[in-house]
């Protein structure tokens, strides 16, 4: 999946969604969700949980998990895949008692991401990610 690809699904998203951060994940990562696993039996008639696609012992291995829900999943993964940025988040809501999310990411060369997404989502989370995104796609296109 593209990272503008991804970036439309987290514009349309209204909360959380494990496969979103299974997606988010591989695709800035390129590392294994283990979304298709296996028992292996081993020489002790014990067996493991094993990931089809790539061989690991998949015990534990859900680090991807939360991005779309938790703000410090999502800053932690910000931090591994922009390292030096800057960001903001906020919240909102009106007296309708509709709520949303604004963030703001800001490379360290000091190009602006063009990440302000002010009103645009439904929670901070879902708008740190998609300020992620919009830059690794501008810092994409710029290596081009």
């Amino acid at each position: 999946m593209t990272l503008p690809e991804l970036l439309s699904r987290v514009e349309a998203a209204t909360g959380p969604d494990r496969e979103l951060d299974r997606d988010i994940w591989e695709a800035v990562t390129n590392e294994c969700t283990h979304r298709e696993t296996q028992f292996v039996y081993l020489e002790n008639d014990e067996r493991e949980l094993e990931c089809v696609n790539c061989g690991a012992d998949t015990y534990g291995a859900d680090k991807w998990s939360g991005l779309t829900a938790s703000l410090d999943a999502s800053l932690a993964l910000i931090g591994r895949v922009l390292p030096g940025c800057k960001w903001s988040a906020g919240s909102y809501s009106f007296i309708d008692g509709h709520a949303g999310g604004e963030a703001r990411i800001v490379l360290r060369n000091g190009f602006d991401s063009d990440a302000d997404n002010e009103g645009c989502y439904e929670t901070p989370t879902l708008a740190l990610l998609a300020a992620m995104l919009k830059a690794l796609i501008t810092r994409q296109e710029e290596t081009q």
